[in-house]
């Protein structure tokens, strides 16, 4: 058992907060919307992108019915890279969608847009700092935080 003088690795911390935040899904969702370029590849990304996470099933628009045939049936491939570049299992199921998908609106979705921060995600980002005690090291993990929580391209979690 670790005594409480003793200093813990940043990393334990944060995944300590986050989980008693229960704001990991919410890490993941972000991840997932940021990597998914690198997760599918290029060609796949271009034609499709997640619209939401329900349990741990996502669902995934894509442009055309073609590349909807084509993405049912490489399912099964897409939900392991998902899965395996997330770390564990995000994903159990993939639900394609036909959407009216373009480029340039959907490039202009994926850069951050930030909005305010209410009065209780501050308060969890102050509860999330607290055991921080370098002041420096709280600045960062707040500012980040609050990055994260002002970001609004977010995938609806239920």
């Amino acid at each position: 058992m670790r005594h409480p003088t003793q200093p813990r690795a940043i990393g334990q911390i944060l995944s300590d907060s986050l989980r008693k935040a229960n704001l990991g899904r919410v890490v993941r969702e972000g991840q997932l919307l940021k990597d998914w370029p690198q997760i599918v590849g290029p060609a796949v990304a271009q034609k499709a992108h997640p619209t939401s996470l329900k349990g741990k099933v996502l669902t995934v628009e894509v442009q055309d019915a073609a590349w909807r045939h084509q993405l049912s049936l490489m399912k099964l491939r897409l939900q392991e890279q998902i899965n395996k570049a997330m770390g564990e299992e995000v994903v159990k199921d993939l639900f394609f969608i036909y959407g009216s998908l373009k480029l340039e609106s959907r490039e202009k979705s994926l850069s951050p847009k930030l909005r305010p921060l209410t009065k209780s995600q501050k308060e969890s980002i102050a509860k999330l700092v607290e055991e921080a005690s370098d002041p420096e090291l709280k600045e960062i993990l707040s500012s980040t935080l609050e990055k994260s929580f002002r970001t609004t391209q977010r995938i609806r979690l239920e």
